[in-house]
């Protein structure tokens, strides 16, 4: 499957988040290849469309169980 990788600079939205380019590359939170787009609301890097679907899918799914757990 091929990504939709963040290209535009030096800001890209995605679904209600902001993806701006850092001076440094680091590697993506979800699959690890190098990349200079950071989320604004996440605080970490993320190089494609999926891989943040995919994150915060994740964090979504976290905060859903967590409150289950409560009650």
């Amino acid at each position: 499957m091929a990504k939709t990788l963040f290209t535009k600079a030096p800001v890209e939205e995605f679904q209600e988040d902001f993806y701006t380019v850092q001076k440094t590359k680091r590697a993506c939170c979800i699959c690890g290849k190098p990349t200079v787009y950071k989320s604004r609301l996440a605080a970490d890097h993320i190089c494609s469309q999926e891989c943040s679907k995919v994150f915060w899918h994740d964090i979504f799914m976290k905060l859903h169980t967590d409150r289950r757990r409560r009650r």
